[in-house]
């Protein structure tokens, strides 16, 4: 009889098989059974090919434990009788041990214990031919809610054609040579875990027998017995097989210190400012391509979760050899200038840096700062707060460090900004977060290449009026909607490709939309749903160039309050959404001709003395024109000045 398997894997040891675990995984979350049928999908083949420890690492996918509620791990052997399984089966079930009782007594316990739960259960090492044993341990098992499977592993192609599979599949040879040479590897690694992992991972992305090869007579080996060699082999190994854009990122990393806890929404901004992250064919933003860098980085072991990560990493870390890595391959242009540790002056050759202060360091820092030509990064650290003179700090800073992308001044003990911060042309991340600032100075409003800014400002719920002014970003910050007080709204001259759903403003009054030029539509989006803008007064559209469309939303009352409408230079408007039966005050240009049109056709009907504005310079004989097109009782010309009921501007 076989040793009994468990569910246990070390996933550094799994050489060759990513391949086949993906597509046993996606056989488990893709094939879908209705009704009381049960998938089954098994895996055949010769023994010694790792048919249980293809099985524990499918079991132990991450997607495989979000998908199913209960997962079961039996060792079947040789002896298929169903008592026996009941029990084992319930005992992986419940994490208790159980004894045999009465056989109707136990189908019931496991009834109850899967009773529409979506469950795996896995059939280690099946050997049983007889059809009418199967059938009896299915019967029991099809009470388990939809979408359950039972992942079988055999030697034998009849056994899995007698327990049903509706998905068949063959384990194909690995090379022996491979698993020797992986054996001859991980003996290379010196006994250190990370190395194994490391390494591991790295194989993953490896197919044929001389990329691991290659690997095992690496030059790199033969530097490991060198007392002044301070990083294992394997993790240089790791780093080589990175591409260059993962190289450049991991590097990076290396300007935080041992032990630190490097937020991922951070960093990925930080990488983003340094132009780290280029989309190849516009289907990621570069906040996704980040992300998944941090995740090839995390499979390839170089980086690691926080303890309180949880599923998806929010914070991550670098183990102490993995940091000893980043920081010899990133050489002097990265550092940490850090009092503590003998470091107290910056390279000049440094491009990414971090500041930690101490009470005695603010002298040498300064003198570092004012030679940094070439810094594009400046993370100061929680301790910044140890800083005499923050003002002069930052007057260095801003007078000198001219080329900088992302300057990170978190906890800063600043009160205000220097002007010269309107130096920093090239900026495009800056945290002035949990500082003692309470508004930004002008100077921020010359540094047009910011990109997270303006999103991560939270005004307060109690903000009355809001002016958004030359804004680059491309879409309008996301707070906006949670100010259930504003009255006021003004976007102008801003690049924002959409809208948001200004219409659930339950408060807002004026609406001004000026100059967006990449605005092309008002629909869903902007109103966000029925009863928009349920006490909207005024709006003004001006100079939207691209404005095409003008939509209606659902049959109550068109904007319902709004008495005051301007639509001057929307040369591209081609309808609009309602007769306005509100408005009483209206402003246009003098050749606009689908308003001029809406007009005669009787939109408009409520306009009140005075109440048409035209915008432009025309002669008398425009003007007379222009009323006789018009054909409104309240729009009229007598003489040679104008009736009240129209105005002229400009």
């Amino acid at each position: 009889m076989r040793e009994e398997t468990g569910s246990f894997i070390n996933e550094s040891e799994v050489y060759g098989r990513k391949e086949d675990k993906e597509n046993i995984v996606s056989l488990l979350l893709n094939c879908f059974t209705h009704g009381p049928e049960i998938g089954v999908v098994s895996i055949f083949g010769l023994g010694g090919l790792g048919k249980t420890t293809l099985a524990q690492f499918v079991y132990n996918d991450e997607r495989v434990r979000d998908r199913f509620e209960k997962r079961m791990w039996v060792c079947v052997s040789d002896e298929f009788e169903i008592k026996r399984l009941i029990v084992l089966i319930m005992e992986s079930a419940t994490g208790s041990q159980f004894s045999s009782m009465n056989m109707d007594v136990m189908q019931v316990t496991l009834a109850e214990q899967l009773k529409e739960k979506r469950f795996l259960l896995v059939l280690d090492d099946v050997w049983n031919e007889s059809q009418e044993k199967w059938e009896r341990l299915r019967t029991l098992l099809a009470v388990g809610g939809e979408g359950s499977k039972i992942l079988v592993t055999t030697r034998s192609e009849r056994v899995a054609s007698i327990m049903g599979t509706t998905s068949l599949y063959k384990l194909s040879n690995l090379s022996l040579n491979l698993v020797e040479i992986g054996r001859q590897i991980v003996k290379k690694c010196g006994g250190v875990p990370l190395a194994a992992k490391a390494l591991g991972s790295l194989l993953r992305f490896k197919k044929t027998e001389s990329d691991w090869i290659a690997i095992k007579d690496s030059e790199l080996w033969k530097l490991s017995g060198d007392d002044n060699y301070e990083i294992l082999p394997a993790l240089k190994l790791s780093y080589d097989h990175l591409s260059s854009c993962l190289k450049q990122c991991f590097t990076y990393c290396s300007i935080f210190p041992k032990d630190y806890e490097i937020d991922v929404t951070m960093l990925v901004r930080l990488w983003d400012a340094e132009g780290f992250l280029k989309p190849s064919d516009g289907q990621m933003d570069t906040q996704q391509i980040g992300l998944q860098y941090v995740d090839e980085l995390l499979e390839r072991s170089l980086f690691q979760k926080s303890e309180d990560g949880g599923g998806v990493a929010r914070e991550i870390k670098m183990h102490d050899l993995v940091h000893d890595l980043a920081r010899s391959v990133a050489g002097d242009e990265c550092s940490i200038v850090d009092p503590s540790s003998g470091n107290q002056t910056l390279s000049q050759n440094s491009r990414y840096s971090s500041f930690i202060f101490d009470e005695m360091s603010q002298s040498a820092a300064l003198q570092s700062l004012h030679d940094a030509k070439k810094l594009r990064t400046l993370y100061m650290h929680k301790n910044i707060l140890f800083i005499q003179n923050v003002n002069e700090v930052l007057q260095v800073i801003s007078s000198n460090v001219n080329l900088l992308r992302a300057l990170h001044l978190q906890y800063c003990p600043l009160k205000t900004l220097p002007d010269s911060f309107k130096k920093l042309k090239h900026l495009r991340y800056l945290d002035l977060s949990r500082t003692l600032l309470d508004s930004f100075p002008p100077c921020i409003s010359t540094l047009h290449n910011l990109k997270d800014v303006l999103q991560n400002l939270q005004p307060h719920n109690n903000l009355k009026e809001l002016k958004i002014q030359c804004y680059v970003g491309r879409s309008f910050p996301h707070w906006i909607l949670s100010l259930s007080n504003l009255a006021r709204l003004t976007l102008r001259c801003c690049k924002c490709e959409k809208l948001p759903a200004l219409g659930q403003l339950p408060q807002l009054e004026y609406l001004h939309l000026i100059e967006l030029p990449l605005i092309k539509q008002l629909g869903s989006d902007f109103y966000g749903g029925l009863d928009s803008f349920p006490v909207l007064k005024e709006l003004e559209l001006y100079d939207m160039a691209e404005l095409e469309e003008w939509c209606n939303v659902g049959e109550e009352q068109f904007l319902p309050c709004l008495h005051t409408l301007s639509l001057v230079d929307c040369p591209k408007l081609k309808e609009l959404p309602s007769d306005f039966p509100s408005v009483t005050t209206l402003t246009v240009n003098e050749d606009d001709k689908l308003l001029l049109s809406s007009l005669q056709n009787g939109a408009f009907p409520n306009l009140k003395e005075p109440g048409f504005l035209i915008v432009g310079q025309y002669e008398d004989q425009q003007r007379d024109k222009l009323c006789s097109v018009v054909r409104n009782p309240k729009v009229s010309w007598s003489g040679k000045s104008f009736d009240t009921n129209i105005s002229k501007i400009r």
